[in-house]
Protein backbone atom coordinates (compact mmCIF):
# COMPACT_ATOMS: atom_id res chain seq x y z
CA UNK A 1 0.00 0.00 0.00
CA UNK A 2 2.79 2.82 1.17
CA UNK A 3 4.69 1.47 -2.16
CA UNK A 4 1.74 2.50 -4.27
CA UNK A 5 1.47 5.78 -2.86
CA UNK A 6 4.72 6.56 -3.69
CA UNK A 7 4.45 5.12 -7.23
CA UNK A 8 1.08 7.32 -7.20
CA UNK A 9 3.17 10.25 -6.37
CA UNK A 10 6.37 10.43 -7.82
CA UNK A 11 6.23 13.08 -10.83
CA UNK A 12 7.08 11.32 -14.18
CA UNK A 13 7.46 12.13 -17.97
CA UNK A 14 4.38 11.77 -20.25
CA UNK A 15 4.34 12.41 -24.08
CA UNK A 16 1.95 15.67 -24.76
CA UNK A 17 0.38 13.65 -27.26
CA UNK A 18 -0.35 10.95 -24.64
CA UNK A 19 -1.63 13.32 -22.36
CA UNK A 20 -4.10 14.80 -25.56
CA UNK A 21 -5.45 11.82 -25.86
CA UNK A 22 -6.23 10.61 -22.45
CA UNK A 23 -8.04 14.06 -22.38
CA UNK A 24 -10.14 12.69 -24.60
CA UNK A 25 -10.67 9.93 -23.07
CA UNK A 26 -11.81 10.33 -19.94
CA UNK A 27 -13.72 6.56 -19.35
CA UNK A 28 -9.85 5.22 -19.58
CA UNK A 29 -9.52 3.01 -16.71
CA UNK A 30 -5.33 2.78 -17.42
CA UNK A 31 -2.76 4.86 -15.61
CA UNK A 32 -4.38 8.93 -15.65
CA UNK A 33 -0.35 9.18 -16.39
CA UNK A 34 0.03 7.24 -19.26
CA UNK A 35 -3.22 5.30 -19.95
CA UNK A 36 -1.72 2.14 -20.11
CA UNK A 37 -3.01 -0.99 -17.73
CA UNK A 38 -0.27 -3.26 -17.13
CA UNK A 39 1.40 -1.36 -14.07
CA UNK A 40 -1.68 -0.70 -12.10
CA UNK A 41 -1.87 -2.73 -8.88
CA UNK A 42 -4.97 -2.35 -6.10
CA UNK A 43 -6.42 0.71 -7.41
CA UNK A 44 -3.82 2.45 -8.02
CA UNK A 45 -4.32 5.66 -10.22
CA UNK A 46 -0.88 4.96 -12.01
CA UNK A 47 1.77 2.92 -12.53
CA UNK A 48 5.48 2.59 -10.95
CA UNK A 49 8.03 4.67 -12.39
CA UNK A 50 11.36 3.65 -13.87
CA UNK A 51 14.17 5.66 -14.75
CA UNK A 52 15.76 5.12 -17.86
CA UNK A 53 19.68 4.22 -17.50
CA UNK A 54 21.21 6.10 -20.05
CA UNK A 55 18.90 9.49 -20.18
CA UNK A 56 18.22 9.78 -16.46
CA UNK A 57 14.06 10.32 -17.31
CA UNK A 58 12.00 9.24 -14.74
CA UNK A 59 8.54 7.57 -16.63
CA UNK A 60 5.84 4.95 -16.15
CA UNK A 61 7.12 1.54 -15.98
CA UNK A 62 5.18 0.34 -18.69
CA UNK A 63 6.80 2.41 -21.04
CA UNK A 64 9.38 -0.67 -21.38
CA UNK A 65 6.34 -2.99 -22.82
CA UNK A 66 8.25 -4.44 -26.32
CA UNK A 67 12.02 -4.54 -25.30
CA UNK A 68 12.47 -2.75 -21.98
CA UNK A 69 13.87 0.63 -23.51
CA UNK A 70 13.22 4.42 -22.87
CA UNK A 71 10.63 6.26 -25.04
CA UNK A 72 12.40 9.48 -24.69
CA UNK A 73 15.71 7.83 -25.80
CA UNK A 74 15.07 4.70 -27.44
CA UNK A 75 18.05 2.99 -26.32
CA UNK A 76 18.62 3.37 -22.45
CA UNK A 77 17.55 0.09 -20.16
CA UNK A 78 14.42 0.45 -18.30
CA UNK A 79 15.04 -1.02 -14.41
CA UNK A 80 12.43 -3.81 -14.12
CA UNK A 81 12.44 -5.72 -17.13
CA UNK A 82 13.68 -8.43 -18.25
CA UNK A 83 17.42 -8.37 -19.54
CA UNK A 84 17.88 -4.68 -18.56
CA UNK A 85 20.31 -5.82 -15.70
CA UNK A 86 24.42 -6.66 -16.81
CA UNK A 87 27.76 -5.51 -18.51
CA UNK A 88 28.94 -3.56 -21.38
CA UNK A 89 29.06 -6.22 -24.39
CA UNK A 90 32.11 -4.97 -25.76
CA UNK A 91 35.46 -6.38 -25.62
CA UNK A 92 37.48 -6.43 -22.66
CA UNK A 93 34.47 -3.93 -20.59
CA UNK A 94 32.93 -4.40 -17.57
CA UNK A 95 31.27 -1.23 -16.96
CA UNK A 96 27.49 -1.75 -16.32
CA UNK A 97 25.11 -1.32 -19.23
CA UNK A 98 22.88 1.61 -19.69
CA UNK A 99 21.60 0.90 -23.19
CA UNK A 100 21.16 -1.45 -26.64
CA UNK A 101 23.40 -0.64 -29.01
CA UNK A 102 22.84 0.17 -32.86
CA UNK A 103 22.83 -3.19 -33.73
CA UNK A 104 19.50 -3.73 -30.56
CA UNK A 105 20.96 -6.81 -28.84
CA UNK A 106 24.48 -5.69 -28.19
CA UNK A 107 24.49 -3.75 -24.42
CA UNK A 108 26.90 -1.09 -23.89
CA UNK A 109 28.32 1.13 -21.07
CA UNK A 110 27.54 5.19 -21.21
CA UNK A 111 31.04 5.84 -23.05
CA UNK A 112 30.70 2.83 -25.91
CA UNK A 113 26.67 4.10 -26.08
CA UNK A 114 28.46 7.07 -26.67
CA UNK A 115 30.84 6.39 -29.15
CA UNK A 116 28.18 4.24 -31.45
CA UNK A 117 24.91 7.24 -30.99
CA UNK A 118 27.45 9.83 -31.62
CA UNK A 119 28.45 12.55 -28.97
CA UNK A 120 25.75 14.75 -29.31
CA UNK A 121 22.53 12.62 -29.23
CA UNK A 122 21.83 12.27 -25.72
CA UNK A 123 21.71 16.02 -25.98
CA UNK A 124 19.36 16.07 -28.77
CA UNK A 125 16.99 13.78 -27.42
CA UNK A 126 16.68 15.55 -24.21
CA UNK A 127 16.13 18.66 -25.96
CA UNK A 128 13.15 17.24 -27.71
CA UNK A 129 11.84 15.75 -24.34
CA UNK A 130 12.06 19.19 -23.00
CA UNK A 131 9.73 19.98 -26.35
CA UNK A 132 7.34 17.02 -26.61
CA UNK A 133 7.05 15.39 -23.11
CA UNK A 134 5.30 17.04 -19.70
CA UNK A 135 6.33 16.14 -15.96
CA UNK A 136 3.17 15.37 -14.43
Amino acid sequence: MITEFIHQAVARYVSKSNINWLARHTSNSGCEACGSCYGLHSGAKRCGTSTCRYCGTIQCSSNGLGNGCCKVCFHGLLPGWSGSEGICRYNGCKAEAVARGIRGKRYVCRDHAAQQFGADYLGKRLADRDKEWALV
